[in-house]
């Protein structure tokens, strides 16, 4: 880093301990694919805070969470949820720390919502004309079953009276993150907003044979006001549209990586030549002595 002290941010430290999972994976001989569209899909149902972060006078706060999620088409972050909204235009209820040792939030009620790869959690303290942020992290889908090590949280499953007490479905698993686990949390070291044993615990249903997010982040993309803006996206749908014309054409299959290092050098890694553009290959499919095998 510039500064010299390292990776400092908590939520880069645990990717950091992400990866060394999965090369411990591929160690192993076994594939781990992190993408979104690859990745485990679970069904958020509900957030706890243990102990209530202190931000008003009287030592509460006025709290509502967002949950985000990363595409990997342009590797920008998607708002999914919002509790605020979910109330309807009705008020985010004030918490005290003095009357509640813990604090829930259900997600859609009991149903909960579908997630899958890199998710981001932010916590917010509604006041009277604006909302503050009180704390946030990233997690990612594929790591909260097992948890590869320190700073990544520790999991449990539920038993099925807890599931019942605490509303969740029957065979939920919870992962929880402590204070110093939490991105702006950790940084409290006098206690002054959060308390020494302040954590928050994630409640989850792993969606088994279940991979990417799906609808929710497809509707949140597409009414993205920035949608499609981005040089990354716009990249990978020219290179969505050549993949379908080179088929049609009748050459090999080819990669982003390497469609993005002809594009600029002019060179395919993967055919050892240089290909066609996707006019030239538009024209060769539509003729009908195309036969490039």
């Amino acid at each position: 880093t510039k500064d010299g002290k390292g990776v400092t941010i908590i939520s880069q430290i645990r990717y950091i301990h992400y990866f060394e999972g999965v090369l411990r994976t591929l160690k192993q001989g076994n594939v781990s694919e992190c993408r979104e569209t690859q990745s485990q899909a679970i069904q958020l149902h509900r957030f706890r805070m243990l102990t209530v972060p202190m931000f008003d006078r009287d030592k509460g706060c006025d709290p509502f969470l967002k949950i985000g999620v990363k595409s990997e088409k342009d590797h920008l972050v998607y708002e999914l949820y919002n509790s605020k909204d979910a109330l309807g235009g009705g008020k985010v209820q004030h918490v005290s720390q003095a009357a509640n040792k813990h604090y829930d939030i259900l997600i859609n009620g009991e149903e909960g919502i579908r997630v899958a790869g890199d998710l981001h959690v932010t916590f917010h303290d509604q006041e009277r004309f604006s909302a503050q942020r009180m704390f946030g992290w990233w997690f990612h889908s594929n790591f909260v079953i097992k948890p590869p090590g320190d700073m990544c949280g520790v999991s449990r499953l539920l038993s099925e009276d807890e599931c019942r007490e605490q509303k969740v479905p029957l065979g939920s698993i919870t992962i929880t993150f402590r204070k110093h686990e939490l991105d702006q949390a950790s940084r409290d070291k006098k206690n002054v907003h959060f308390a020494e044993e302040f954590a928050v615990e994630v409640a989850f249903r792993v969606l088994d044979g279940v991979r990417g997010t799906g609808p929710a982040l497809e509707a949140a993309m597409s009414q993205a006001p920035s949608h499609g803006d981005t040089p990354l996206y716009r990249e990978r749908e020219l290179f969505a549209q050549e993949v379908q014309a080179a088929r049609l054409a009748g050459y090999g299959p080819m990669s982003f990586e390497s469609w993005l290092l002809r594009n600029y050098t002019g060179f395919s890694a993967d055919m050892g030549h240089q290909r066609p553009s996707i006019a030239t290959l538009e024209n060769e499919s539509s003729s009908p002595h195309s036969s490039h095998k």
